[in-house]
């Protein structure tokens, strides 16, 4: 392994890609939250790694450091948005009790309040899963 595929693995696995739920940095933190803005307002294609790094107030070199690509980066925010739907989807089933009924409406109640608190997060998260590639695809749609 390189020293940078070790670094961003490493960066990778802290910011929640493949899976993990680690706190991440403040830098890569940084990095999410000013990705997370423009995915939104130009689409994960009109977006480049230079105008994160710079809306993140980071370097470049930074940025690579916490995450080996662009993808990289969209794949950690759709993760983590999928995480966190599925909890509350989760939890809400639980809290149902065994009837259908309730359990259908407690899961619908909880996707819905996700999309209001969450609205940066589930519209990048609908309308880039298009700009994901290979395994990233894969794991994000497994989840």
């Amino acid at each position: 392994m390189t020293s940078r595929s070790a670094r961003t693995k490493g960066a990778s696995q802290g910011s929640g890609l493949h899976g993990v739920l680690a706190p991440p940095t403040p830098g890569a933190e940084k990095t999410l939250t000013a990705a997370l803005s423009l995915f939104r307002s130009q689409g994960y294609g009109g977006t480049s790694v230079r105008e994160i790094a710079t809306t993140a107030d980071v370097t470049v070199a930074a940025l690579y450091h916490h995450f080996a690509s662009k993808q990289d980066i969209l794949a950690t925010l759709m993760t983590r948005a999928m995480h966190s739907i599925l909890g509350q989807v989760s939890s809400a089933h639980a809290l149902a009790g065994p009837d259908p009924v309730h359990r259908v409406r407690g899961i619908v109640d909880a996707h819905v309040r996700f999309h209001c608190t969450h609205q940066v997060e589930a519209f990048v998260g609908n309308s880039e899963l298009r700009s994901l590639e290979g395994e990233n695809l894969r794991k994000v749609v497994a989840l």
